[in-house]
């Protein structure tokens, strides 16, 4: 499967409800984690990361997943377009890492029949 492809399939599987909570499925993490893993390593993504290595602050996974689909549907360009999951999906990595920590040290069951993880925006 082609990476478009599985960003399109992120988008359509993962839920975004009207409370503004993300509802990570074990498949949207799996994605998340392969394409997080992957543009990590692009030269795209080191150098946007040394110039601004906090610019996301205290933001979660589902704050980031909400504002990376603002800015595909928003993006003026197809290579923005683009560019955009190349430069959030490897925070979104970080940030679900760090939840599932915490909800793993607050005993929540983060492996359950139904999977995921939720993040509130």
């Amino acid at each position: 499967m082609s990476e478009k492809d599985l960003v399109i399939e992120l988008l359509t599987i993962t839920e975004i409800k009207e409370s503004g909570e993300v509802i990570f499925t074990d498949r949207s993490i799996e994605i998340i984690k392969e394409l997080g893993e992957k543009y990590e390593k692009t030269p795209l993504y080191r150098k946007s990361r040394a110039e601004n290595p906090d610019w996301e602050g205290e933001a979660n996974a589902g704050l980031l997943f909400v504002y990376m689909c603002e800015k595909i549907t928003e993006a003026p360009s197809t290579i923005h377009m683009m560019i955009t999951p190349k430069l959030l999906l490897p925070i979104i990595w970080e940030k679900l890492q760090q939840e599932a920590k915490t909800a793993a040290v607050q005993g929540i069951d983060t492996d359950t029949a139904e999977g995921g993880l939720r993040s509130a925006t």
